[in-house]
């Protein structure tokens, strides 16, 4: 206590360990990784960071541009200075001695910039942006401002990127050795001409989107980047993203976030196709390719087989046998034989007690090896079960809403209900050939799981959008939760309608309102989409 540092450490305390390694590991990850120097706190030694990017053989193309890689890599001399070595001052050229202090002992100074820039493998709210470093030091992590802004002659600033989306995933390390910083070494001096003209080579002087003042004669790394990777529409290759064939939507859609988190862990952890972008890249080219049957060779003949035949239509040889039951045969059989053709035996095993059938409830003998009501074959899952439904569904992020609350009648926030939605991959049907529903949902006080069916009429045909429903089935869940304001003062705040406008507003107003200025975007964004696709 009274040291002018207590203060410091003792947040450094709170932070602890493992959090300043990676902070440190951040900051001088590039001579980290070059091994010409090891930081160690507590004896165990910090890691350098990395960039999740896509390989330099990555590529999108572009009507214009042709092939824009996802990295683009440099080391230019923009310029050179004469400084004095006595005071440090700027010399003109031509003079041999400083005008400041009359030194003659000079040294030329390189204005370098070498570095890359490219594509996250995944997109983030934050996670994004360009480390700025000076003799290994990152000044700035993730700088936005001086790439994605661009203020223009009359001092106004506007937003480049994202502008689509409010996800980015542009990154990269660039090292300004030659840049002065502040005096706490906390930020370049933005001001300094060695700063403008870095920046003038990083991002060029123009706005970076391509219809504004003087784009067409930007050349620079962060505009070439930015025109093949401003935004992600099309999952797949078209704008390098992973991805899943959606049957509903007849194209891709993008992959689940927890997807997307479990694989960023496995590069972490330089787990082989993982931190390399083998696996990531898998995902990338699914996203394109409409699923077919999966074909099983015949070990015999070589016969194409459909996933799931236990017999090869060509030779009869066993493909998913069993055992017959029979201690005295045992010879492997097909899966699906009632009976074994060796010994005659029948393979179904003498139940002693009824069972119930899991699809409709009904009651049956022990011999029955399919139901009497509903003729559902035994052990057969019940449709609407938490099991069936997830086998045979995938996570939608966009139709989910993590820790969703609302303003309740009395003021006050709801408790926060984690809802997550899931698209079905064929239709939900309470009961074996009964009516189809839109929707399903699995309860619980503190989440939601809601499995949809985007197939189903009443979003094909009745022009009402998914969001909607979700939106009503939380709502539910939230009015029954605080049915104790129907008697509040503002009870007429407490009903279904209005907190299903409430959670619609706030988790996609942006997605469902049509203004003006969305029209005229998305008219925009048509036909620079459309240009892109003509023949040149």
């Amino acid at each position: 206590e009274g040291n002018p540092n207590s203060g410091f450490i003792r947040k450094l305390v709170q932070y602890g360990t493992p959090k300043i390694r990676d902070e440190i590991g951040r900051r001088y990850a590039t001579i980290l990784r070059e091994g010409r120097v090891q930081i160690v706190i507590n004896d165990i030694a910090c890691q350098p960071f990395e960039h999740c990017v896509w390989a330099d053989s990555r590529f999108v193309e572009r009507r214009g541009s042709g092939k824009v890689p996802a990295i683009f890599r440099f080391d230019e001399l923009i310029g050179t200075q004469l400084r004095c070595t006595a005071c440090a001052a700027l010399v003109e050229s031509g003079l041999n001695n400083c005008k400041a202090c009359g030194s003659s002992c000079l040294r030329t100074v390189e204005e370098r910039v070498r570095g890359w820039v490219g594509i996250q493998r995944f997109d983030d709210a934050t996670d994004f942006g360009i480390d700025l470093i000076r003799n290994g030091r990152a000044i700035r992590i993730g700088e936005k401002a001086a790439f994605f802004e661009f203020t223009d002659e009359f001092k106004r600033t506007f937003k480049d990127y994202p502008i689509d989306s409010t996800f980015g995933r542009i990154v990269g390390e660039v090292h300004l050795n030659h840049v002065p910083v502040d005096f706490l070494k906390q930020d370049f001096q933005r001001s300094s001409p060695e700063w403008l003209r870095a920046i003038s080579y990083l991002r060029g002087d123009s706005s970076l989107q391509p219809m504004q003042p003087g784009a067409e004669k930007n050349q620079s790394p962060v505009f070439k980047l930015y025109q093949g990777y401003r935004r992600v529409r099309t999952f797949g290759r078209a704008d390098l993203y992973m991805g899943v064939w959606d049957d509903s939507a007849d194209g891709p859609r993008r992959i689940s976030r927890d997807v997307e988190r479990e694989y960023a862990e496995k590069f972490k952890q330089k787990l082989p196709g993982f931190y390399d972008d083998a696996e990531w890249w898998k995902l990338v080219e699914q996203a394109d390719k409409r699923p077919r049957d999966e074909l099983v060779e015949c070990p015999e003949c070589s016969a194409q087989n459909l996933k799931g035949h236990d017999t090869c239509v060509s030779c009869g040889q066993v493909l998913i046998g069993k055992a017959c039951i029979n201690p005295e045969c045992n010879k492997i059989i097909p899966q699906s034989a009632a009976s074994c053709q060796h010994c005659g035996q029948s393979q179904i095993p003498e139940i002693e007690q009824p069972w119930t059938c899991e699809v409709c409830g009904a009651a049956n003998k022990p011999d029955f090896s399919s139901c009497s009501e509903c003729t559902s074959i035994k052990g057969t899952l019940n449709p609407l079960s938490r099991e069936f439904l997830l086998a045979n569904a995938s996570k939608a992020d966009d139709l989910s809403i993590p820790a969703c609350t609302v303003q309740l009648a009395d003021e006050s926030n709801s408790s926060p209900l984690d809802v997550k939605t899931f698209v079905t991959r064929q239709p939900i049907q309470p009961k074996l050939r009964g009516e189809q529903i839109p929707l399903f949902a699995i309860k619980s006080p503190e989440s939601v799981e809601l499995f949809v069916d985007l197939n189903h009429i009443l979003f094909k045909s009745f022009r009402v959008r998914p969001e909607q429903m979700i939106a009503a089935e939380v709502a539910l869940v939230l009015f029954d939760a605080n049915r104790r304001l129907s008697g509040h003062k503002n009870q007429g705040i407490h009903t279904l309608s209005t907190l299903e406008w409430q959670i619609l507003q706030k988790r996609w107003g942006g997605v469902l309102e049509d203004s003006a200025a969305k029209v005229k975007n998305d008219i925009q964004a048509f036909f620079e989409g459309l240009r892109e696709r003509l023949p040149d």
